[in-house]
């Protein structure tokens, strides 16, 4: 068996946006301890997007060898979210 080398990145986002691009998998929680705000997490290339209401989790993650489009992640209020990336690059915008 062949050892994992992608190094995870951590953000906690308290109200400001974060741009993913080109992640292999993407974990966000939206903690409801501050806010019962949603987060959205919106498709950059398509338009798409959903909100992620307090208190729950997402998980994304392409098929095997693809990386995903550019997401854009923004809270609602004061919730903190927290997101966890393996592969891409990403920024706060």
């Amino acid at each position: 068996m062949s050892q994992n080398t992608q190094n995870p990145y951590f953000f906690t986002l308290d109200g400001t946006q974060l741009e993913i691009v080109g992640a292999t998998y993407i974990y966000v929680y939206n903690d409801n301890s501050t806010s019962n705000e949603s987060v959205t997490i919106a498709n950059n290339e398509t338009g798409q997007s959903i909100n992620l209401q307090a208190s729950c989790v997402m998980e994304l993650s392409p098929d095997r060898g693809n990386t995903l489009q550019t997401l854009i992640l923004t809270p609602n209020g004061d919730n903190l979210v927290y997101v966890t990336m393996i592969g891409g690059t990403a920024q706060l915008i």
